[in-house]
């Protein structure tokens, strides 16, 4: 099997207006797995095969984003897993949510916030930089957790696990594409001082028995392909707490939601981005 590596994809914008968001929202339809904005435009994050090359065609692929723009280019670069670490360490400054939550490397102070996180990357997304993981984390700050079991699909770097068993949840099993995200979740966990179940899987268990809470922070496309399998998974009274995707995409998932029985309950909102709970 060939090895699996990380592209980072950087498309450049040349226009005297700023079309990030439109360019964004024409990049989720594609398999791309994070984004993070730039004064330039956005660079792009996808998983592929060390014999694959990436081919894309911003003319026909962007239709939008072209129309509007003078011109978009992008440039691409290998992310090797043994280079995550020095670049991350590099940028990373900690992150403080609702001033409850505290999300730091080991080499940081603490500002004694009520909760804390100490989470190392490796390869993995989810240091709590993203709009989309700092949604989640809100919910989760809102939830009764005690005693429940939660399952945290694509973990990353287990955040959404480890706080949910901070908060005083029972068992959390969490489930990643990538073995290296497996590898970082049980580390993280342990720096946290706190014990999770990781497996290496694209696929929601089906023999883990059912959870009273189910975190999913991937992508629309993955969401809404996963969605049935959530239903099955949850209890008769589970919660479905979801982020990954742009607030005019909520209509998509609304949908699919409805077609399973999740009754909408609310949605939490930060640059455009959003993280919404339904409950059954």
């Amino acid at each position: 099997m060939s090895a699996v590596h990380y592209l980072e994809v950087y498309f450049k914008i040349d226009s005297t207006q700023n079309y990030n968001e439109v360019l964004l929202a024409e990049l989720q339809y594609f398999d791309f797995e994070s984004f993070v904005e730039t004064e330039k435009g956005i660079k792009a994050y996808i998983r592929v095969e060390s014999s694959a090359s990436f081919e894309f065609d911003v003319a026909r692929d962007l239709p939008i984003s072209s129309s509007l723009c003078d011109n978009i280019s992008y440039e691409v670069s290998t992310i090797e897993q043994t280079n995550w670490n020095a670049k991350w360490e590099e940028n990373f400054d900690p992150i403080y949510v609702e001033d409850q939550i505290e999300i730091r490397a080991p080499f940081h102070e603490t500002k004694n916030f009520p909760h804390q996180l100490i989470i190392t990357p490796k390869m993995s997304f989810g240091t709590g930089h993203h709009q989309t993981t700092q949604l989640m984390l809100r919910h989760i700050l809102a939830l009764d957790l005690k005693q429940k079991r939660v399952l945290d699909m694509g973990s990353g770097t287990g955040v959404l696990g480890i706080f949910a068993l901070i908060r005083e949840a029972r068992e959390v099993i969490a489930v990643d594409i990538e073995p290296w995200c497996i590898e970082n979740c049980l580390e993280n966990a342990q720096l946290n001082e706190v014990k999770l179940t990781a497996i290496h899987s694209d696929c929601v268990p089906q023999d883990q028995g059912l959870f009273d809470v189910v975190i999913a922070n991937i992508n629309r496309n993955v969401l809404l392909e996963q969605l049935k399998d959530y239903r099955k998974v949850l209890n008769d009274s589970g919660v479905l707490l979801m982020s990954g995707f742009y607030k005019e995409d909520l209509g998509h998932i609304e949908k699919k939601c409805v077609e399973y029985q999740f009754k909408f309950s609310e949605f939490y909102e930060l640059d455009g981005w959003i993280g919404v709970k339904y409950v059954l």
